[in-house]
């Protein structure tokens, strides 16, 4: 309402939950510590302060839903050990593959390996069409294979 400068922090899980709001112009971070993003004050008391909602929540309605908000904790437990096990699924995957690239000396893996863990990757495997539309062009990581007979 006043124009402050905001920061929202969106839950990796659910892009509609909000985990944080942080308002650098005053210093100020209101953020959700609870699982599974824990976090503890670094300075409690001193800078930093623990609200505790728990002490506003309706208890008898959530006793009264004990089994629901059990079994539905249980069940996102178990599709969240889902969905990271298809992700590193995924990452062997996605090596694999690039180790084909690789023995075949098609990518400078070491430089690969290197801009991507700096976090400024951009490449591109293919130069055109519309699988690679927003990758990047920068092709400086391929170099050309010989010709088979040269």
């Amino acid at each position: 309402r006043d124009n402050r400068q905001a920061e929202f922090y969106h839950c990796s899980a659910d892009y509609n939950s909000l985990d944080g709001v942080c308002f650098p112009d005053i210093g100020v971070t209101i953020l959700d510590g609870t699982a599974p993003h824990v976090v503890d004050p670094k300075h409690p008391g001193a800078i930093d302060e623990i609200v505790n909602l728990g002490e506003y929540w309706h208890a008898p309605a959530l006793r009264s839903n004990r089994e629901d908000i059990m079994s539905l904790t249980q069940e996102i437990a178990r599709l969240f050990r889902k969905a990271y096990g298809f992700l590193r699924s995924a990452r062997n995957y996605y090596d694999e593959h690039l180790s084909y690239y690789a023995d075949a000396g098609a990518v400078n893996i070491r430089r690969w390996d290197g801009e991507r863990s700096s976090g400024c990757l951009k490449k591109s495997i293919c130069q055109s069409g519309p699988l690679c539309q927003g990758i990047g062009s920068d092709t400086s990581l391929l170099r050309p294979l010989p010709l088979s007979g040269q």
